[in-house]
């Protein structure tokens, strides 16, 4: 056998390198890419341009990379060729059908990566593990994330970028194929076939096939680390490995140099025990949770909120642009009671848009992997109490649900969509043992923060239970602010030694715009207490949010998407420019601020036309195909630029957790045409904390909110004029029907 050279040696590992090594670029800007209508036709280590169209909208994924988003390069094509390409809408895919594959862009030096389940979820790095599922149909390439945070989302075109959806339009690819060097055994290929948990992570053992496509090679592998020698062992049959292990192996053949060493990790673990007390919260994924899919390609994954009782959830949903018909498992790790009272389990869930309800079962008997129908499985779903059907994601505490017995036990939630398809979310899951002496439970871990507007009030509710109890269960709010917090009901009476799952609301009225601080403690006699820190905030709103007072652009940002997402309000602001993103502190990111704008799905909005700060902007949504959008949005009528408007729609977060406005249904562009205030008659500013006006003559002036509220009617004089005013913020002074613009 001849020795490869180690220029070859790298030239090759290269070439087919699949994971997460950085790789050189080798890509020299010249040659012809051909489009690619199968799988099939998808070559390890190859190199592709990924050519997207969504109706008159065409481009290939680029490698300019900005808020979660991939930009949309243009891109000569004859349909079936694109020659020559730039290196940033190159990449190289590596990888098989059976393992995922990875989407790399050398001239970036980043792996594309879907992390987050939203249209702006992803992501660029390096090193990277990330891989991606293809498909085709009729010519048309899916490339589905393997990634259960990015809840699988898909590559697809938008408009002038590449974003992360549910459902994929149409995308092309265009390749570029590998040179073989006729004398280098060609790589082998590790395939390994098991029941996985995750990507990459098998239950108890997984069987490994070896093989290459160089006929007549022979293939040496270890599973240890080492590196594989001709003295190493050679592959004869598939094998199994019932431990976590790297496979290496190298393809030999008597007068070629060999095949590059190649490796992967196979993780083994054993199902998940759960240990007692158990909490599940789902903060970044499913945890020890097991999700298994008899039937369709939704799946259940983690999700969260921005706001909320419960911010972090498993989540599954059948709709994926239209709906599917799924049945999906979420299974519970093995529990095993530590006496004969058994377990006791208790979880929250909502549901949205029609559809079946959820199920609840468990069984002694499942191994706590595969396929959950060769167990048996009791149904213990009217055990707990659920939400109604398309109830609007409103939380519904389970109450505790007790499995007698000290048997092994799972648990598992049943999803199924068929011409309906409901999203449903589970959180705040627990197991515990059932308690031997006395003891209150209080479903939720924590209230929520609390705000209400001033002179008005806020609720929250938990659910407090217990069992074995001697006495009742008081509830008593103390601290710094007590006095700006209640419960009701203050106490709970048992019966026969129980205190079923009983709502207490706790109610918010704050004095003040300013934090409130209280601690609310439950207890009952011979009991742990369960405590609880109570937090709010007052605020102090311009607007009503109706069509007389609408809120203003400040009010929208104070109240921080707490409102219901079903009720819709007016809000008046400034049309300042186009939104593209936002981020989790709440606040636009990206906003075009300058004509001319691209983009018709959302205007941003301010209280002053002037505004440059983007935290004192909102999005609002303009829906696809309303007389809203075709109105208001700045490309079709940029006359609209710094125009006042009203607009109706929720309030809830958009574009990340930035408040905004969203299902806008109606709007009403607001004259502000009356002519500013002549400098050379009058001058208007405001300094410590005075409205002052310098007239030549005496006139009547008025003063109005934002809001068009009038706060100040007066006469002005000759020469210096200095008014106090109980407002701040921006106000609208008229003099002589001329008007002028001023902050307090």
């Amino acid at each position: 056998m001849r020795k490869i050279t180690f220029f070859k040696t790298m030239l090759v590992a290269v070439m087919l390198l699949v994971g997460s090594v950085g790789i050189f670029g080798q890509y020299t800007g010249t040659g012809t890419f051909s489009k690619i209508t199968t799988v099939a036709e998808i070559e390890s280590g190859a190199y592709y341009v990924l050519y997207g169209t969504n109706g008159t909208y065409t481009g290939a994924l680029s490698n300019e990379f900005a808020s979660g988003k991939f930009k949309a390069s243009a891109v000569t094509t004859d349909g079936n060729s694109i020659v020559n390409p730039a290196a940033t809408i190159v990449w190289k895919i590596a990888g098989d059908v059976t393992n995922g594959y990875t989407i790399y862009n050398e001239s970036s030096d980043k792996f594309c990566e879907i992390t987050t389940s939203s249209t702006s979820g992803f992501a660029a790095n390096n090193p990277s593990t990330h891989t991606f599922t293809a498909t085709v149909v009729d010519g048309n390439f899916t490339l589905k994330s393997n990634s259960t945070t990015g809840d699988n989302r898909v590559i697809a075109l938008y408009q002038t970028d590449f974003r992360s959806y549910a459902t994929g339009n149409t995308l092309h690819l265009y390749k570029l194929p590998v040179s073989v060097d006729p004398t280098v055994v060609i790589n082998p290929i590790i395939a390994v076939n098991g029941i996985e948990k995750t990507p990459g992570v098998y239950f108890n053992n997984a069987q490994v096939t070896l093989t290459t496509e160089t006929a007549g090679a022979s293939i040496y592998y270890t599973l240890n680390g080492d590196e594989p020698t001709t003295s190493s062992t050679l592959y004869t049959a598939p094998f199994s490995v019932a431990a976590t292990s790297t496979v290496k192996a190298l393809a030999v053949k008597s007068g070629m140099n060999n095949s590059s060493v190649i490796q992967r990790l196979i993780t083994i673990v054993a199902p998940a025990i759960g240990t007692l007390p158990f909490e599940e919260l789902f903060t970044s994924s499913l945890g020890d949770f097991y999700a298994y899919s008899k039937t369709g390609d939704q799946v259940w994954g983690a999700a969260n909120y921005s706001s909320g009782a419960y911010t972090t959830f498993a989540k599954v949903s059948g709709f994926s642009g239209s709906k599917f018909e799924n049945e999906d498992w979420l299974i519970t790790p093995k529990f095993t009671a530590s006496s004969t009272l058994g377990l006791q389990l208790s979880f929250a869930s909502a549901t949205n848009s029609p559809g079946n309800a959820l199920q609840l079962k468990y069984s002694t008997n499942y191994s706590g992997y595969g396929d959950p129908s060769t167990a048996t499985w009791t149904d213990i779903t009217n055990q707990a109490a659920w939400p109604a059907e398309n109830s609007g994601c409103a939380w519904v505490e389970s109450g505790n649900i007790v499995i007698a017995g000290t048997i092994p036990v799972h648990f598992a939630f049943i999803y199924t969509s068929t011409t309906a398809a409901a999203t449903w979310e589970v959180a705040n899951l627990k197991v515990i043992n059932v308690p031997v002496g006395p003891t209150i439970t209080v479903s939720e871990v924590s209230v929520p923060d609390m705000m209400a507007v001033v002179g008005a009030s806020g609720t929250e509710t938990i659910h407090v239970s217990g069992v074995k109890l001697t006495a009742g269960v008081s509830l008593a709010v103390s601290g710094k602010n007590a006095n700006r917090f209640s419960v009701n009901p203050a106490t709970l009476t048992q019966t026969g030694g129980v205190v079923e799952n009983t709502e207490v609301t706790i109610t918010y009225t704050p004095a003040a715009e300013e934090a409130d601080t209280a601690t609310l403690t439950v207890s009952s006699a011979g009991t742990s207490s369960v405590v609880l820190e109570l937090t709010g905030k007052g605020i102090i709103l311009t607007g009503a949010g109706t069509t007389e007072k609408p809120f203003t652009v400040a009010d929208v940002k104070k109240l921080n998407n707490s409102f219901s997402s079903a009720t819709k309000y007016w809000v008046r602001g400034y049309i300042v420019g186009v939104p593209s993103a936002g981020n989790s502190e709440g606040n636009l990111t990206t906003v075009d601020l300058e004509p001319p704008f691209t983009g018709p799905s959302a205007i941003a909005l301010s209280d002053v036309d002037a505004e440059t700060d983007l935290t004192k902007m909102i999005g609002v949504q303009l829906l696809s195909g309303s007389a809203v959008r075709a109105a208001l949005n700045l490309v079709d009528n940029p006359a609209n630029y710094k125009k006042l408007v009203k607009v109706y729609g929720t309030l809830e977060a958009y574009f990340t957790a930035a408040s905004g406005v969203k299902n806008t249904s109606e709007y009403q562009l607001l004259e502000t045409s009356l002519p500013t205030v002549d400098a050379a008659e009058f001058k208007v500013y405001t300094t410590a904390g005075q409205l002052h006006v310098e007239a030549l003559e005496s006139s009547e002036m008025v003063v109005f909110d934002v809001i068009g509220k009038q706060i100040y009617k007066g006469c002005l004089h000759a020469g210096h004029n200095a008014i106090n005013l109980p407002h701040r913020g921006v106000m609208v002074v008229k003099i002589n029907n001329r008007t002028a613009k001023v902050v307090m």
